[in-house]
């Protein structure tokens, strides 16, 4: 018999869940998606097809990713690859959470294949790993504060790939709640599509949450908001690409890091626009809260513009909690760590007001309470 493992509780009617890597078919939730829309590929191509028809709407039933480590994962094991495909004008709403979980047995680790969830999609016979980035596309990330360059990839590892035809939309939620995390996320735009993306690390210990963005389409648009709550000794890195391939394309993007103790993270984007992107508009910030007078955050923001018709900015802001609002609440007869409380979560809860998934935003102020805690 199969050892029960403690899962957080469902977000939707419809989770897919990975223990390892390995995606578990008896801790999903998948039975009220029609057949049609979830189907099991041959056995030796190890791989799953979500199938929605053009214009079908997901967006307010949302669809679970949950990844769960434990004890048996495996250090430098293939990453986990997930292809998701918006068919055109279709809706989504795509909510992925990293959790840690007790030990238990395995059904079988993934193959390099992984996982494949498709809009306007055939049946998958094969996975076909994404293209390797080309060589204005390479991101390094920071040291890490431990020693070393780039972060140990961990069987958690995940490499997702969006695809958005023209006019879908995509919201996409974030959360990390694990120790280790590597992901790497390529996303494509088309033409009047809508990429929407919140992404929450909380917690963990070596964070590395890697995303490039290609608008390909005229009128293509899309959104990143990231916020990280680190302490004690993690490290976090946040790294974006946008790269505006198109006339009219909209991009924002906005990090939010509040570091405790002696706890580093780390943000670098970049925006690209091509010469033929005319009439872009982008916006890059990156504000940090220092919580410790050991807490370290570096932030890179940079323009790489070849359009002389844009309308583009960066900056980046770091700083420690305002004494005058500090001292307004102490004033009032609230205790210190209330009080700090109350600025931090108001320091992020502007980006999260903004969340456009009921379900997302509630978990992710569950998450943002218990780190405040």
């Amino acid at each position: 018999m199969t050892q029960a493992l403690p899962l957080p509780p469902p977000l939707t009617r419809h989770r897919l869940v990975f223990v390892d890597g390995a995606f578990r078919d008896d801790l999903s939730a998948r039975q009220e998606l029609p057949d049609a829309f979830f189907v099991r590929c041959a056995e030796k191509d190890d791989g799953y097809a979500l199938t929605l028809q053009g214009q079908t709407c997901l967006a307010i039933d949302p669809i679970e990713l949950l990844f769960v480590t434990t004890a048996h994962g495996v250090a430098g094991a293939a990453p986990t690859k997930i292809n998701v495909s918006l068919g055109q004008s279709s809706r989504l709403t795509l909510i992925e959470r990293h959790v840690e979980g007790d030990s238990l047995p395995l059904a079988g680790r993934a193959r390099e294949g992984g996982v494949r969830l498709g809009v306007n999609a055939q049946v998958v016979s094969s996975v076909v790993p994404p293209p390797p980035l080309r060589p204005s596309q390479e991101l390094r990330s920071p040291p890490s504060p431990q020693g070393g360059g780039v972060l140990d990839v961990k069987a958690r590892s995940l490499h997702l790939v969006l695809s958005l035809e023209a006019q879908a939309k995509l919201v996409h939620g974030k959360i990390v709640t694990c120790g280790d995390h590597f992901a790497q996320a390529q996303v494509s735009v088309a033409a009047g599509a809508f990429y929407d993306y919140f992404g929450l690390v909380v917690g963990g210990q070596d964070i590395h949450c890697e995303k490039t963005v290609e608008l390909l389409g005229e009128l293509a648009e899309a959104r990143f908001s990231g916020v990280m709550l680190l302490r004690g000794a993690a490290h976090g890195v946040m790294t974006t690409l946008v790269r505006h391939l198109a006339p009219n394309g909209i991009s924002r993007q906005v990090c939010k890091t509040v570091l405790e103790d002696k706890a580093h993270g780390a943000f670098e984007g970049k925006v690209f626009v091509d010469r033929l992107a005319q009439k872009t508009d982008a916006y890059q910030l990156c504000r940090a809260l220092l919580l410790s007078d050991k807490a370290e955050m570096e932030a890179k923001p940079e323009l790489e513009i070849y359009a002389d018709d844009v309308k583009c900015s960066h900056g980046a802001t770091m700083g420690a909690l305002d004494e005058n609002a500090l001292f307004y609440l102490l004033s009032r007869g609230i205790d210190p760590e209330a009080a700090r409380s109350v600025l931090v979560k108001a320091f992020v809860g502007e980006m999260v007001d903004a969340i456009q998934s009921p379900d997302l935003a509630g978990t992710v102020r569950e998450e943002v309470q218990k780190w405040l805690a």
